[in-house]
């Protein structure tokens, strides 16, 4: 077996935390098959099924798996979402770097599988506000989450469950004014003292900075400056 380890981006690295330990993890869209390989050569989880939605992919992530002496514990799957697992077969599940209406798709059409999964990690690559909507449609609890930085980008992944007397929940912000501004902002990550997201609430205060700066000068009486205001303010009041 090939003892070198596995090397993850900073945004994997980031959903393994979240995925703690378990028994079988599925990793949804694996492209290159590297997190089910880091997670089962720490020894957090002990067996893996890699999927994806195209056949490229999966031949490279079924290479790697192979290089790294895990051919017998990873198995490869080709599945648009979760169409090839069954309910209970994976207790943990990840969907790393997708777009959120293509997570939306996977949450809608996989419905019975993701519901009996002690824990799902998802790191969306956009449309957050769409998604979590769909996400307190379907019942799931925020249980955690994290940010990280790669590439001169910020992402972040939610640690998820199933939760349907519960709802969802850890994403508190201002219910009652722009809850679209407002839901980007995380008091757990701020009661952590996140470096990393300090840094982030820094960046976006300096761009919603110079958005009022502009329309101000070139369209004063357009309606988005209430709610850049806003966001202005709570921004200045998540920074303190």
């Amino acid at each position: 077996m090939d003892k070198t380890s596995v090397k993850l981006s900073a945004r994997l690295t980031m959903a393994t935390n979240l995925l703690h330990m378990g028994n079988v993890i599925c990793d949804v869209g694996c492209d290159h098959g590297y997190l089910p390989i880091k997670l089962l050569q720490s020894g957090s989880y002990k067996r893996a099924i890699a999927m994806d939605i195209n056949e490229g992919p999966l031949d490279i992530a079924s290479s790697n798996i192979s290089t790294y002496g895990l051919s017998e514990l990873i198995e490869t799957r080709l599945s648009d979402g979760v169409n090839a697992l069954k309910p209970y077969e994976a207790d943990a599940i990840s969907i790393c770097g997708m777009g959120g209406n293509v997570m939306m798709h996977i949450f809608e059409e996989g419905r019975e599988v993701l519901r009996s999964a002690d824990r799902i990690v998802i790191q969306p690559q956009s449309e957050y506000m769409k998604l979590y909507n769909l996400l307190l449609l379907e019942e799931y609890e925020i249980s955690d989450e994290d940010i990280a930085f790669e590439d001169g980008k910020y992402y972040f992944a939610w640690l998820l469950k199933y939760a349907p007397k519960t709802g969802l929940t850890g994403r508190e912000g201002s219910p009652n004014k722009a809850p679209e501004v407002s839901f980007y902002y995380s008091k757990r990550l701020i009661a952590r003292c996140s470096e990393l997201y300090m840094g982030y609430l820094n960046r976006t205060y300096e761009l919603c900075n110079k958005a009022i700066e502009s329309i101000e000068k070139n369209s004063p009486n357009n309606p988005k400056l209430e709610t850049l205001y806003f966001e202005k303010s709570l921004l200045g009041e998540c920074s303190r």
